[in-house]
């Protein structure tokens, strides 16, 4: 990851921008929750972060999907993969 990032902040993330995913910081935790509703994708560096964000933009257990190729990032589906809903990816590359 390039862009460097801040234990318990949340930022804009791209994943169709290969290597340049992790955007602008997000001013506060509330825009983020907006953000995932809107079926956007956020990043924070801790798997705690992002699961209690996933919480609390949909009910139910968030699920957790680990990286799909090694320059890919874990994230969680919030509410079981309820649909129109954006990703929450954490951790470094590969995770």
């Amino acid at each position: 990851m390039s862009k460097t990032v801040q234990a318990g902040s949340f930022y804009e993330f791209d994943r169709f921008s290969a290597f340049h995913e992790v955007g602008w910081t997000i001013s506060h935790r509330g825009v983020a929750i907006s953000r995932v509703r809107a079926g956007k994708d956020v990043y924070t560096l801790r798997r705690a972060d992002a699961f209690d964000l996933a919480g609390s933009v949909f009910p139910g257990q968030p699920v957790e999907e680990g990286p799909r190729e090694a320059a890919h990032f874990r994230h969680f589906h919030p509410g079981r993969r309820a649909e129109g809903l954006g990703h929450i990816f954490f951790d470094d590359r590969g995770g």
